[in-house]
């Protein structure tokens, strides 16, 4: 044991000294995984990255004329029914085909305005594939519908890895404050 003018330096086990240091460190320890583990839940909920979502576009001036030139679209169709039997047979065969050519005129437009940045673009080329792709799904749909010569036609729209492409294409605008171009309900 060493003694150095009147004070202990005893590090030995056991002595008052090591459980002092023992202790602070394990509060030390303690608090610093308390504090990571509140650190680790503020980022997991305000998310202090910001959006880097893949389909995030930093061109917002081109996400904001995609966004009006799909509302002007979207205010010249008419409004689907609440429920399919508010709508006669050929009322419905109307809407869809006036839907499936303002949708083909507005998927033009879009593409006629293509972001100027290359990662922009290659984003939006792909959602305007998608776009293209529901389309002419929805005009096949439209149809087989005519052909049925009734309302018992299905609509299976593409899926790709269990993931539907409408759903895809509205993530993307929805990501992108482009509501408007969120696919039509009401098929």
């Amino acid at each position: 044991m060493a003694r150095t003018r009147g004070t202990s330096t005893t590090t030995e086990p056991g002595s008052r000294t090591h459980r002092s240091r023992r202790t602070q460190l394990t509060r030390l320890l303690g608090s610093t995984v308390v504090v990571g583990i509140i650190l680790l839940w503020i980022f997991a909920f305000v998310d202090g990255t910001g959006d880097d979502s893949p389909d995030l576009l930093a061109d917002t001036a081109w996400a904001a004329r995609a966004e009006s030139i799909c509302s002007s679209l979207k205010a010249t169709l008419p409004e689907a029914p609440e429920r399919r039997d508010d709508e006669t047979f050929e009322q419905r065969i109307a809407r869809l085909q006036a839907e499936n050519a303002g949708l083909r005129a507005m998927v033009a437009d879009l593409a006629a305005s293509a972001p100027a940045m290359v990662a922009d673009r290659l984003v939006v080329d792909t959602w305007l594939a998608d776009w293209d792709l529901h389309v002419r799904e929805r005009t096949g749909y439209t149809a087989d519908v005519v052909a049925a010569d009734s309302g018992d036609a299905v609509f299976n729209g593409t899926a790709v890895e269990d993931v539907s492409i409408t759903e895809r294409m509205d993530t993307f605008a929805t990501t992108n404050d482009m509501d408007s171009c969120q696919t039509l309900d009401g098929l």
